[in-house]
């Protein structure tokens, strides 16, 4: 498993790790539960990101959303530890009705073992 970073989409900062067999796992905190998704590298260091998720009960902005389709494209630093991007989330009703969109930048920074030691810890 490689675990790279913790995303931060504008207000929303979930936890997420990519998997070494392209498999991505997400702890929003705007939702209880976990969301999954696929990645593919295309370039260097560029990758691009298909995630899913449910949305029971809506959102604030889209009340009637059920799930959700998330798109980034990111170009990971080179050191490793972050990583840069665009993503598009799209929201849907049961009926499959896009009922709102946010597209934007994203930054990610890897989680170290050390990030919130303590001089007693180390």
């Amino acid at each position: 498993m490689s675990i790279i970073p913790v995303t931060s989409v504008r207000h929303l900062k979930p936890y997420a790790q990519w998997h070494s067999d392209r498999l991505e796992i997400e702890t929003p905190n705007f939702l209880n539960g976990v969301c999954m998704g696929t990645w593919k590298q295309i370039a260097g260091r560029t990758f691009k990101l298909f995630h899913v998720g449910w949305t029971p009960g809506g959102i604030p902005p889209a009340p009637t959303s059920v799930r959700f389709e998330l798109r980034h494209l990111d170009t990971v630093s080179v050191d490793g530890n972050s990583f840069d991007g665009t993503y598009d989330q799209k929201f849907f009703d049961a009926n499959g009705n896009l009922v709102f969109e946010d597209m934007g930048t994203i930054h990610a920074t890897r989680l170290s073992v050390d990030q919130f030691s303590t001089n007693e810890n180390k």
